[in-house]
């Protein structure tokens, strides 16, 4: 999803940031790929910088994304209601 890196409340400072994840009532959490994740992409930066799949992006989405899961055992944060 895009937002702006440079004005925004969910208080990243990078171009990717993962903001909550998602289970439909439908299904029972029983795999993990039924999880759905909320990822944000700095419009600007991939304005500037889109050239294709750049492996350096590649791996600093996933880096973003394993770190949210680390720093809360496995659930992902939820965006601050300010």
């Amino acid at each position: 999803m895009p937002y702006n890196a440079a004005k925004n409340y969910f208080g990243f400072t990078t171009p990717f940031g993962n903001i909550g994840e998602a289970v439909g009532d439908w299904k029972g959490d029983t795999y993990y790929y039924e999880r759905i994740q909320g990822i944000v992409v700095d419009t600007r930066y991939l304005m500037y910088h889109y050239t294709g799949n750049s492996k350096k992006s590649i791996i600093a989405l996933a880096e973003s994304i394993e770190k949210a899961l680390v720093e809360n055992n496995g659930f992902l944060p939820q965006p601050s209601s300010e």
